[in-house]
């Protein structure tokens, strides 16, 4: 998979069709045009039905913002403990934007896929509801990084760093990146990259 995407293909029922249409006008418009009346034309449903399936439009974002929180870490930290370097490499690749060693393509986060998610942690800052999503799936995240590194380093494949401290570095610098690739032209991923080289030991070259 050389991106990553919360949708792939046609929608299944209507509760997915809900999802991507929202998802599709986070992207194109974000948070404020994604409107209750604008999701159910999208999706040709009338609004009562959008009502049966979701009770507001933040409660809809919500589940959304799960389901792309989830994508990212299964895709990003997927066979942990089969091979948790490679896991780990995988999981820098798609804030680095390294490409990786089967398909030519970019092993990035999307420009869509992080419109979306830019656009939901926006809210972060002054729901509750939303925070509290946030913070249960960094949690998840984190736990994972804790475990991948711990693994690591007990193989001898990393530097010996503190799996608690090396997890919470790693997750704020993924964001960082994210952030500061969407949003800017002069993040300079190449100084970055040899930094965290250096601090965990391995060549993240190959993914």
């Amino acid at each position: 998979m050389s991106s990553i995407d919360t949708f792939v293909g046609e929608p299944k029922n209507t509760r997915e069709a809900i999802l991507q249409a929202t998802h599709e006008i986070l992207c194109e418009e974000g948070y404020s045009g994604a409107s209750m009346s604008r999701i159910a034309d999208r999706v040709d449903i009338s609004k009562s039905v959008l009502y049966h399936h979701y009770d507001d439009k933040d409660t809809l974002l919500r589940e959304l913002l799960d389901m792309t929180l989830s994508a990212l870490l299964e895709e990003s930290l997927r066979d942990v403990e089969e091979n948790p370097v490679a896991a780990l490499r995988r999981f820098l690749s798609i804030p680095l934007g390294i490409p990786d060693d089967t398909q030519e393509a970019t092993a990035a986060i999307s420009p869509e896929f992080a419109r979306t998610y830019i656009e939901l942690r926006a809210q972060a800052a002054h729901d509750p509801q939303y925070r509290e999503n946030f913070g249960k799936n960094e949690a998840r995240l984190r736990e994972t990084l804790v475990d991948v590194v711990g693994r690591g380093v007990e193989a001898g494949d990393l530097e010996a760093v503190d799996p608690e401290a090396a997890a919470e570095y790693l997750l704020t610098l993924s964001q960082g990146l994210i952030f500061r690739r969407l949003t800017t032209d002069d993040v300079r991923v190449d100084l970055v990259r040899e930094e965290l080289e250096r601090y965990l030991g391995i060549d993240l070259a190959t993914v």
